[in-house]
């Protein structure tokens, strides 16, 4: 067991090392993506309301890019928030 202790503490420090830096990735996508999101409404002339943008941020946020959150089931149009 002593000999197993010093791989097994290198594996989960590995593991936790892996999981900071794929934290702050994830960081850097979700605010550089809801920038992006916003610019783009920006440049597209507000066609949205704020409110719909934020929606849509907050749908891609927390529910991924599928929309398999219980209000937007299929697709961005069928959501009840961005309408």
């Amino acid at each position: 067991m002593d000999l197993l202790l010093p791989v097994i503490l290198e594996k989960l420090n590995a593991e936790l090392q892996l999981k900071r830096q794929l934290s702050e990735y994830k960081l850097l996508l979700l605010i550089s993506g809801s920038i992006a999101v916003v610019e783009r409404w920006l440049e597209n002339g507000r066609q949205e309301t704020p409110e719909q943008i934020a929606a849509l941020i907050h749908q891609f946020t927390n529910h991924g890019l599928v929309g398999d959150s219980p209000h937007c089931v299929k697709a961005p149009g069928d959501c009840p928030l961005l309408r």
